[in-house]
């Protein structure tokens, strides 16, 4: 089985599955086998990762979005309190105080909390930092969901376009077939009319399958003629080795 993992953190993920580096950037989502994935989320859970499944989108994934983000927050508050705690029974034990790696001196920026170091930040600068570190991530949550509903929009332009140029295909069809007694006795000429206005001739496997999606209520018009609908099925068995969904399938992204 396959799974999708998502990063939706704003920090670069990475970590070994059977002596391979798997590397995530902010945002990235990426399908995996089960037991990749399994292992990459055990791993990388604490840290945000998340997983995906048929049917998480719109609220569902902004909540799995803010889920992962609060654990990402909670394991970099995390790390910055163990160094903290580490440099403070140091300076009790009048030690030397341990510099601090450069992503842990970027996670207390970030969630603004002033790190035990030789050269600390001063407080209402680190302050200040997280601060405007969390405008620009809200600002950027904004872009990015105001992007998804102009795409969304534009698609269900398009469906309606796709959806009105069937509707006039399958009117044209219906006044063609009720100027004859028998529907089914089409001549060679009526049947290679209503397979150009509904277009499925020339289409490839890539954008078959969204065709019969689109059409699915035109293909099961009891008006259709059965030389068409049989042609329709033998390309399905053709294109996809299997027989005729009983159900309308669902449309997939097509490559421009």
């Amino acid at each position: 089985m396959a799974l999708v993992i998502w990063n939706p953190t704003n920090e670069k993920l990475d970590t070994q599955y059977i002596g391979e580096t798997v590397v995530l950037i902010p945002d990235q989502k990426l399908r995996v086998d089960d037991a990749r994935g399994r292992h990459l989320l055990n791993v990388l859970g604490p840290r945000g990762l998340s997983s995906l499944e048929y049917g998480d989108d719109g609220d569902i994934e902004e909540k799995k979005k803010k889920d992962g983000r609060k654990r990402n927050m909670d394991f970099k508050r995390q790390q910055v309190t163990r160094y903290n705690q580490e440099n403070q029974r140091r300076e009790q034990a009048k030690a030397p105080i341990i510099e601090p790696p450069e992503q842990i001196k970027q996670y207390a920026k970030e969630i603004g909390v002033k790190l035990i170091e030789p050269y600390a930040y001063h407080d209402a600068d680190t302050a200040e930092i997280a601060s405007q570190k969390q405008e620009l991530l809200a600002k950027d949550d904004l872009i990015a969901s105001q992007g998804k509903t102009i795409d969304k929009l534009q698609t269900q332009m398009g469906d309606l376009s796709d959806k009105f140029s069937t509707l006039m295909a399958t009117l044209e069809a219906k006044g063609a077939a009720t100027e004859k007694t028998d529907v089914q006795a089409k001549t060679d000429a009526d049947l290679a009319n209503l397979r150009n206005t509904l277009g499925y001739v020339h289409l490839n496997q890539a954008r078959f399958v969204n065709w019969i999606a689109r059409n699915w209520t035109v293909i099961h018009d009891d008006d259709l003629p059965p030389e068409i609908l049989g042609e329709i099925e033998d390309k399905w068995k053709r294109f996809y080795n299997k027989p005729f969904p009983t159900e309308k399938p669902e449309e997939e992204a097509v490559s421009a």
